[in-house]
């Protein structure tokens, strides 16, 4: 299940800088970041949404309380990964 969760991080990281270098140079920084956020920003929620509901299910599938709670976890760290690509992240990308 980690390495679920760092693919997922990994490839939305990815996706959003090859979004934000696939750009004109030329634009202004606010603009070529919107372009970028406006390009991925849906499909990388969408990934992220199906994850958390696909972990949820298993959660309350499995009897085993280990496994649920451990896939408790892994959704608070699929919404905190995704708020730190979605604000943190790609703040740090507009200041290259």
């Amino acid at each position: 299940m980690p390495f679920v969760i760092l693919v997922v991080g990994s490839e939305n990281m990815f996706m959003l800088t090859n979004a934000l270098v696939s750009t004109p140079v030329e634009l202004p920084v606010s603009t070529r970041m919107a372009q970028g956020l406006a390009s991925v920003g849906v499909p990388v929620t969408l990934t992220v949404i199906s994850d958390i509901v696909l972990i949820g299910f298993i959660a309350s599938a499995t009897p085993v309380a280990a496994v649920r709670e451990f896939c408790i976890f892994a959704i608070f760290l699929l919404i905190t990964d995704w708020s730190m690509q979605m604000s943190f992240f790609a703040t740090v990308l507009s200041i290259d």
